[in-house]
């Protein structure tokens, strides 16, 4: 990891933490949870500026809807609330998997 992007990540988890959020961190490794470490990859957060300039190309109406599946801590989601979506949803399929075992 570049100087630049180790830096960037600290101040992201420092402004994270200030605002009492945490979707940077990872704590937990998949086996913690009981999952396959070679078949679940450790999460990361997608919701930054690029998931942002995406849809800020495309015309969003109330009517549209959006899922993120497989969404760790929700990161995409808190960046999609930002837009008109009539209804946005997250759902983790590692997290119902291991409650459906």
């Amino acid at each position: 990891m570049s100087l630049i992007n180790s830096g960037w990540l600290r101040f992201q988890i420092l402004m994270e933490r200030w605002q009492g959020l945490d979707f940077t961190r990872c704590n937990l490794s998949p086996s913690d949870l009981g999952l396959d470490d070679d078949e679940v990859a450790i999460p990361a957060p997608s919701g930054d500026r690029f998931l942002v300039r995406v849809f800020e190309e495309m015309t969003i109406q109330p009517s549209d809807k959006v899922l993120d599946i497989g969404c760790a801590k929700s990161s995409a989601l808190r960046r999609l609330s930002q837009f008109p979506f009539g209804r946005a949803t997250a759902q983790r399929p590692a997290a119902w998997a291991q409650r459906n075992r």
